[in-house]
């Protein structure tokens, strides 16, 4: 069973751009790089997070599982320079 219909991983997929180019080459890098690439949040989720994180303007945050910190950073270009945003990783 797929979670999102394809015809809509597309829409979403053409409809998002990465945030900063600083962005668009850490997902590059991922995928040339690193085991299991498809784990990384990437431009959707990236522009979710920045949107809901821009709506909330939340003083903290916690992040568990920060991979290689694209949703990290996301969330972080929403946030006041006075919030904190924790990252953590197994790894």
């Amino acid at each position: 069973m797929e979670i999102i219909d394809s015809n809509i991983q597309d829409y979403l997929s053409s409809h998002s751009r990465h945030l900063t180019p600083e962005l668009e080459e850490l997902e590059r890098q991922t995928y040339l790089k690193v085991l299991l690439p498809n784990m990384i949040s990437g431009k959707e989720q990236g522009a979710f997070l920045n949107l809901f994180f821009g709506a909330l303007k939340p003083k903290l945050a916690l992040e568990i599982g920060t991979f290689t910190g694209y949703s990290a950073i996301s969330m972080a270009l929403a946030m006041n320079d006075d919030a904190k945003l924790i990252t953590m990783d197994i790894n």
